[in-house]
């Protein structure tokens, strides 16, 4: 996918479910997403950096990466579905709403926690 075919995607992304979603985010994980339009009900884990692993304390949502079109999310973007992820290596992509912020923030570029998330559409 081009960085053009990209940023349609999102405004696409952002036209289609922005009237019914405050938050529209793209998540990369190991295992399957539930079938769209179905809830994501999982809690992501704090990062233990001193370790360089996930720790074992939950955060009150799903980490994920909000969908807009600003040149340094379109970056990470790209990572999430040209490779799955940040560092890439993740097999499964999806889109999430919610209209929920989580009471934390993630520490990423464009990191958001997502409460009550529905799944959107997966991608792979």
């Amino acid at each position: 996918m081009s960085r053009e075919e990209l940023i349609a995607k999102i405004e696409e992304l952002n036209e289609k479910y922005g009237d019914n979603y405050n938050l529209i985010a793209i998540r990369s994980q190991d295992v399957e997403f539930p079938k769209a339009e179905s809830e994501f009900d999982y809690f992501s884990k704090t990062w233990d950096y001193e370790n360089d692993c996930e720790s074992e304390e939950e955060l009150d949502g799903a980490c994920a990466t909000l969908i807009n079109t600003d040149d340094l999310e379109i970056d990470y973007l790209e990572k999430h579905f040209k490779t799955g992820g940040y560092t890439g290596g993740c097999n499964h992509v999806a889109v999430l709403g919610s209209s929920r912020y989580g009471h934390t923030y993630g520490n990423d570029p464009s990191e958001v926690i997502l409460k009550y998330a529905t799944v959107l559409e997966v991608i792979r």
